[in-house]
């Protein structure tokens, strides 16, 4: 996509954290409804969708959604998803998962424009408010409970944290995207999480772990890795598959140490591929031994 000026708008590195990595896909999903089209979509047209889907965002509120700076409230990403014709039942699963129940607070939803697309805002007007700040990766707090340097916040579910243990141990960062066709690549209409066996469809088998749903972005510290049931990320029926790049097929699985002292397990397809090949981390069957010995003994 473009700016209004027509200049390219500055990329945004994906790997700086679950902001940029969604903010990057705003822009992935611009892109595809340009090429499908067969125009451009610069600031000017988004405001002006935005607008005939009843959910106006002026040119500065949606430059910064897409900068990867901040977060955008959900309003201003739903307005452009709708804009846009995305999944919004995707988009806003994604979105909570970055805000997480108990992490950032917005500090006020967006005021929805009602003066005409295209026009400047008259002096004195009042304007949309900005996003909250983007932390730092480390001060990420990650959806459904977090440690920070070890301590569980109130209302953990039994989640760990990035912040503190990845000094110690490598850390993974999720990328729960299915692989479609030649080039397809793209976030996955359901969560990935963490189970107790190294087996697929744990929501089926009952080895999932409930409360560990993650969107991709998420950044894990993986304590250990195992072999296990075969997965992929893979459409294998679609067309081309076998020349896709994005296509993971694995029998290699991680194991994240939680803050209740338990380790989950996720397969490797699952995180993104600078982070996969096991990072030298020992076999998850001694890990899980010494974490098994030193655990306290539950009282009787």
């Amino acid at each position: 996509m473009s700016s209004s000026s027509g200049r390219p708008p500055k990329p945004v590195e994906r790997t700086a954290g679950p902001v940029a990595q969604f903010a990057a896909d705003l822009r992935d999903l611009c892109d595809r409804r340009a090429a499908a089209e067969g125009k451009k979509l610069d600031l000017r047209e988004l405001e002006r969708r935005t607008a005939a889907v009843g959910r106006r965002r002026s040119r500065g509120t949606l430059s910064d959604a897409l900068r990867g700076e901040r977060l955008p409230t959900w309003t201003t990403t739903q307005a452009l998803v709708e804009a846009l014709d995305g999944d919004l039942v995707v988009w806003q699963r994604r979105h909570q998962s970055i805000l997480g129940p108990a992490g950032h607070t917005q500090v006020q939803d967006d005021q929805e424009d009602t003066h005409p697309p295209g026009e400047p805002l008259a002096a004195g007007a009042a304007v949309e408010p900005d996003h909250p700040a983007v932390p730092t990766r480390r001060s990420w707090l990650l959806p459904a409970s977090i440690a920070l340097a070890g301590l569980a916040l109130a209302g953990a579910a039994g989640f760990w944290a990035y912040a503190g243990r990845a000094e110690r141990t490598p850390s993974i960062t999720v990328q729960n995207m299915v692989a479609a066709g030649a080039t397809g690549l793209s976030e996955d209409a359901t969560p990935t999480y963490l189970s107790t066996r190294p087996v697929a469809r744990c929501g089926s088998l009952g080895c999932k772990i409930d409360g560990t749903e993650m969107w991709s972005g998420i950044v894990l510290a993986a304590v250990c890795q195992m072999r296990g049931q075969f997965v992929t990320n893979a459409d294998e029926g679609s067309s081309g598959i076998q020349d896709n790049p994005g296509a993971a097929r694995s029998v290699r699985w991680y194991g994240v140490q939680r803050t209740d002292g338990s380790v989950g397990l996720i397969s490797e397809v699952y995180i993104r591929p600078q982070d996969r090949g096991g990072l030298g981390l020992a076999d998850c069957s001694q890990v899980m031994n010494r974490i098994a010995t030193v655990a306290p003994a539950t009282p009787g």
